[in-house]
C-alpha cells in the first residue's frame, strides 16, 4: 500500500491498544494530529503541509472525522467552486488542491408558490384558500414553511480513517 493511502477503517481509533497496533502496522488515524516530520519522512515527502503545519519541525495528518472526501477537481469544473476551497488547517492547502475543505452548503434553488389572491372582498383564490388568505395582490415576500433536517447529507455509514504513514516489516503472528 503506497504511503499517504488515505483508507477507511472499521476498528475503533479512540481504541489505545487499537492504535498502538495500527502505528505498529505503519498507519496512523487521520485525527489531525501534528507528527515529526524525521519521525514520518516518508509521509511527509508525499503530504508535505497539505493538511497543515503548526512548526517546522512537525506537519498535520488529515483530520477527516464527520467528514467526507471528494476527488480533487484538477480543473474539470465538476466542483464550480474549487477556486474558493479553504485551508483544512493553519498552513495548509487551499483552492484546487489536496487537503483543501468546503464547508457544507446547499446548492441555490426556489420554491414557486402556485396561488394568486384577488385583494378584494368577494375575490376568488387559487391554490389553497387557507394558504393565501390575507395575501396582497403582491405576495412576493411570502415564504414557503421550512422542512428538513441540520444538514444536508446522503445516506452515510460511520467509519474511522486512517493513513498509511510507515511501510514496515510484518508482524509476528
Amino acid at each position: 500500500v503506497p504511503i499517504g493511502t488515505i483508507m477507511a477503517y472499521g476498528g475503533d481509533t479512540t481504541n489505545i491498544d487499537i492504535v498502538t497496533r495500527l502505528h505498529q502496522q505503519g498507519w496512523l488515524p487521520c485525527n489531525g494530529i501534528p507528527v515529526a516530520r524525521d519521525e514520518y519522512k516518508d509521509l511527509y515527502n508525499v503530504i508535505g503541509t497539505a493538511f497543515g503545519s503548526n512548526s517546522d519541525k512537525t506537519f498535520q495528518v488529515p483530520d477527516m472525522r464527520g467528514q467526507f472526501l471528494r476527488g480533487v477537481d484538477q480543473g474539470q469544473k465538476r466542483d464550480p467552486d474549487a477556486g474558493f476551497r479553504q485551508a483544512s488547517a493553519p498552513n495548509g492547502n487551499t483552492g484546487d488542491k489536496v487537503g483543501s475543505m468546503q464547508e457544507d452548503q446547499l446548492k441555490t434553488h426556489k420554491h414557486s408558490v402556485k396561488a394568486a389572491h384577488a385583494g378584494q372582498a368577494g375575490g376568488r383564490s387559487t391554490g389553497d384558500p387557507i394558504a393565501v388568505a390575507g395575501w396582497p395582490r403582491n405576495h412576493a415576500n411570502k415564504e414557503v414553511e421550512a422542512a428538513g433536517g441540520t444538514e444536508t447529507r446522503p445516506k452515510n455509514i460511520y467509519v474511522n480513517w486512517i493513513i498509511k504513514a510507515k511501510h514496515v516489516l510484518p508482524l509476528k503472528p
